[in-house]
C-alpha cells in the first residue's frame, strides 16, 4: 500500500508540473497561443489531478483503518505504524496544498475563458499530404482559420502526412484518447466528438457546410 501511495504522490506532482507549464503558456497570450485547445487540456489535467488526489485520500484512509484493526499495544510495530501515518498525513497535507493552489489558478483562468472549460470539445482535423499546402489545400487551411475565429469553442488541427499512399495518424496527443485514423485520400477532413469520428464528404468542404455541422 505504501508503494501505491508513493506512486500516486509522484503522479500528482508530475501532473501538477504539466499543469503549471501549460498555465504559464496560456498566460502568455500571443498569436501562437491556442487558448481554446490549451484550456481543454488544462481542464483535463485538473480532472486527472483531482482524481489522483481523491484516490490518494482513499488509500490513506484505508491505511489508517488497517492499523486501527491491529493491536494498539505500545510496541515496535505500533510505533512504526503510527510514524507512517503521521508522515503520510503531513505529506497528504502538502499535496492538498499543491492541489488547492492548482485549483485556484484554474478557477482564475476559467473565469476569464468560461466557454473553453470543456472536457469533450469538438475537433476539426484537416489531413494534407503536401507541405507547404498547394493552392487548393491552402484554401481549406484558410477555411479552418476563419472557423476558428467564428467558432472558437472548437479545436482545429492541420496534419501533414509524409506517406505517399496512406497515412496512419495517432490522435491520442490531440484528443486525449487512444484513437488512430488511417487516411487513404487527401485532403480529408474529420470531425471528432467525444463518441464519434466522422469523415466529411468532399462536397462539404466549404466554410458554410462545415459551419452547419459544427453549430
Amino acid at each position: 500500500m505504501y508503494k501505491s501511495l508513493l506512486q500516486k504522490i509522484n503522479n500528482i506532482l508530475k501532473l501538477a508540473e504539466d499543469f503549471e507549464e501549460l498555465n504559464k503558456k496560456i498566460l502568455l497570450i500571443d498569436e501562437e497561443n491556442n487558448i481554446p485547445e490549451n484550456m481543454f487540456k488544462l481542464t483535463h489535467l485538473l480532472v486527472l489531478i483531482r482524481a489522483e488526489h481523491g484516490s490518494l485520500i482513499l488509500l490513506f484512509d484505508k491505511m489508517k483503518t488497517n492499523n486501527l484493526n491491529k493491536s494498539t499495544e505500545l510496541n515496535d510495530e505500533f510505533i512504526e505504524n503510527c510514524y507512517d501515518i503521521s508522515t503520510f498525513n503531513s505529506t497528504l497535507q502538502n499535496i492538498t496544498s499543491v492541489v488547492d493552489n492548482i485549483d485556484f489558478k484554474f478557477k482564475t483562468l476559467a473565469t476569464k475563458y468560461p466557454k473553453f472549460v470543456n472536457l469533450h470539445p469538438t475537433y476539426v482535423i484537416l489531413m494534407l499530404k503536401d507541405y507547404p499546402p498547394e493552392k487548393e489545400n491552402k484554401a481549406l487551411v484558410d477555411i479552418l482559420l476563419e472557423l476558428q475565429k467564428e467558432l472558437p469553442e472548437n479545436c482545429y488541427k492541420v496534419i501533414f502526412c509524409e506517406e505517399s499512399e496512406k497515412c496512419k495518424v495517432k490522435l491520442n496527443e490531440i484528443i486525449n484518447k487512444d484513437v488512430n485514423v488511417t487516411v487513404t485520400e487527401f485532403p480529408s477532413i474529420y470531425i471528432v466528438t467525444d463518441n464519434n469520428i466522422t469523415e466529411i464528404r468532399k462536397d462539404q468542404f466549404s466554410k458554410e457546410s462545415l459551419k452547419d455541422l459544427l453549430v
